[in-house]
């Protein structure tokens, strides 16, 4: 009778532990309210294009903002998301990229060789069958 309540105060102390150290943290992020960040951009331009022809756009809302040398300025919510698309001055030219959570600095890749979504989806089947 004794080992059966020490089992099963580890098996509770062990599921506390791992709430503690793992969902409450996520927990108290997702109910913390969004603050407004200024977020500096940068664009790591792999493509054949100058960096003015991509524009940093945000869901939600769909706020668009435009690389002068390389950087770009946005005022969102910490709580949003940016992707780095084509420039809407530029409608011949097509380019989608994936949605990341906005930072203060931030850096994003623009290569035209594979979409990003593409490797995104043959990384995750990779992973699924090896």
């Amino acid at each position: 009778m004794k080992t059966t309540y020490i089992i099963g105060t580890i098996t509770f102390l062990t599921v506390l532990s791992i709430f503690l150290i793992f969902i409450l943290p996520i927990t108290i992020k997702s109910l913390s309210k969004p603050t407004v960040v200024i977020s500096t951009i940068k664009i790591n331009n792999l493509c054949s294009v100058h960096d003015e022809a991509f524009m940093v756009v945000t869901r939600p809302y769909n706020r668009k903002s435009y690389f002068s040398n390389g950087i770009t300025r946005i005022k969102v919510m910490s709580d949003w998301k940016v992707r780095l698309e084509a420039n809407d001055k530029y409608p011949e030219f097509r380019y989608d990229g994936i949605e990341v959570d906005v930072k203060k600095n931030l850096e994003l890749t623009a290569d035209c060789g594979t979409s990003p979504r593409l490797k995104s989806i043959f990384g995750a089947f990779n992973k699924q069958f090896n």
